[in-house]
């Protein structure tokens, strides 16, 4: 159960002179026309629920999502810690997304991206922190797919990281979209192979301190690392990477 102020606090100043809007899961902070803010309120209490239900969890204290006109005004806001025209953050306890009318291919694509950045939310206050960031980019990646048939490009077989690197370096790999598709394809194997509910249940176990290697051998019977090989030798050959 997640009981406290989510991101209020930390996000203060960046959230000066924007409207307010809420309900009993988010409060809205931004500068749009009521009309989108309306939609975008919409669909992030749409989307915490979706999260929410998916991992077994409640919440008794609004999320804060801050909503920006253009990704130059996330950006900003972001500041050294932005990717080149970031559509959405998590950071420092909040959601930070563009607006739907900057959002390419509308309303669909917009739910997608507020289920992703709610989902590295949910997962970091679930778990207090206790996790491989490439776990929660793998997580934020699958939930978005489900929810809006977005995914990365697969890449080429030969182009993958091996696991040690993977997992070490994840966040300063020379080829970002291939780590970031890496590790979509890793927990979309976990996933489908062993079914949600053993995910549920490593989450819920990091939850109670216990480290990820560890949750994952006692959820799956095996290691990480043999999950990752599983995932590997079951594409040789096929040149599929992901069960179509």
């Amino acid at each position: 159960m997640l009981c406290n102020t989510l991101g209020v606090a930390s996000m203060k100043i960046s959230a000066r002179n924007l409207d307010v809007y809420r309900t009993d899961l988010v409060e809205l902070r931004t500068d749009d026309e009521p009309r989108l803010a309306e939609i975008t309120l919409a669909a992030s209490h749409t989307a915490l629920t979706r999260v929410l239900e998916q991992f077994d969890l409640e919440l008794k204290q609004r999320v804060l999502v801050l909503c920006y006109a253009s990704s130059e005004e996330l950006t900003k806001h972001l500041g050294a810690f932005a990717s080149h025209d970031a559509l959405g953050a998590y950071w420092k306890g909040a959601v930070m997304v563009v607006s739907p009318s900057a959002t390419p291919s509308g309303g669909l694509a917009h739910y997608g991206l507020l289920v992703h950045e709610l989902t590295h939310l949910v997962l970091d206050y679930s778990t207090r922190g206790n996790y491989p960031r490439w776990f929660s980019e793998a997580l934020a990646q699958y939930n978005e797919y489900l929810a809006s048939g977005y995914a990365l490009p697969q890449p080429a077989s030969a182009d993958l990281y091996e696991f040690g690197e993977f997992s070490e370096r994840f966040g300063s790999l020379d080829d970002t979209a291939v780590a970031y598709s890496q590790a979509f394809l890793l927990v979309s194997h976990m996933a489908e192979q062993y079914g949600w509910d053993s995910m549920i249940r490593l989450v819920h176990l990091l939850g109670t301190g216990v480290r990820f290697e560890k949750g994952v051998e006692q959820v799956y019977g095996k290691s990480i690392e043999s999950l990752d090989d599983a995932w590997r030798r079951a594409i040789e050959g096929t040149g599929v990477l992901v069960g179509e």
